[in-house]
């Protein structure tokens, strides 16, 4: 085990140090570091998945820690909270970073066609990388498979404007409307 250095060597350096030559033994020797947002922000830019797995909860849980943390590694939005991962602002933050993050969103935000619509206007399908002209891939690609059983071969956003004219016919109209899994209204 390191001992810790002469006085003139300040704390965050050497701390900054140890992290960079020994991560694991830092932390087992200074467990309570693991709540230091500084020395958690270095230990997951540096080491990243292996990090973010030791990220204590109350960090995890932490808006402000994740967004930073999100900052150095887009992937780190995986390990935040339920709570953090059901914000709809913070997770399309993190989506906006990275598209794969759509992943981790939570099952209640992924059926709300707001932050779906938004997510789409935030990466649309057709674009492509500049750099090696493939296809980048868009919000839709992340939708859950029930989700993208109910668009079928649609677009999906004509399939949300569907849905949504369909809401706003069954406010007007409700008893005209026959079979509501058909969706088919009699006139």
């Amino acid at each position: 085990m390191l001992t810790r250095p002469e006085p003139e060597l300040a704390t965050r350096d050497w701390k900054d140090n140890y992290i960079y030559d020994k991560p694991e033994e830092f932390f087992e020797s200074y467990p309570d570091e693991r709540l230091d947002q500084d020395s958690m922000l270095l230990a997951v830019r540096l080491y990243k998945d292996g990090a973010c797995r030791t990220l204590v909860p109350e960090l995890c849980d932490d808006e402000e820690f994740m967004t930073k943390a999100v900052d150095v590694y887009s992937s780190a939005f995986a390990f935040a909270s339920p709570r953090l991962r059901a914000n709809g602002a913070f997770a399309a933050k993190c989506v906006a970073a990275d598209i794969s993050n759509m992943r981790y969103i939570s099952d209640e935000l992924g059926s709300k066609r707001e932050f779906l619509v938004s997510m789409i206007d935030l990466h649309p399908p057709g674009k492509f990388s500049a750099l090696d002209n493939l296809p980048l891939p868009s919000a839709s690609d992340y939708f859950s498979f029930d989700l993208k059983d109910k668009i079928g071969t649609c677009d999906a956003m004509t399939y949300f404007r569907r849905e949504e004219l369909f809401e706003r016919l069954q406010k007007v109209v409700p008893n005209k409307i026959e079979n509501k899994s058909v969706k088919k209204l009699k006139i």
